[in-house]
């Protein structure tokens, strides 16, 4: 089996979020999301550069849904 690293896995599932984004499956991209930052949290810390990328992108898909207060906590 071929080691995959994090920042691989968490790129896929970056773009399966924003796929699943467009089909209107909310949910499931949150998951998709909220799996990304977990994993790089895992992999390089809680304050990595990388993990402000995700928290960024998971912050404006909660304003895009009106969720403005969980979108503000991810910009902090």
């Amino acid at each position: 089996m071929a080691y995959v690293s994090q920042e691989s896995i968490c790129k896929t599932l970056l773009t399966d979020a924003n796929k699943a984004i467009k089909k209107g499956e909310f949910s499931q991209a949150e998951k998709l999301l909220c799996d990304a930052v977990q994993r790089l949290e895992n992999a390089a810390g809680p304050v990595h550069p990388r993990i402000a990328n995700v928290l960024i992108r998971l912050g404006e898909f909660y304003a895009n849904q009106g969720r403005h207060a969980e979108a503000e906590g991810q910009f902090r």
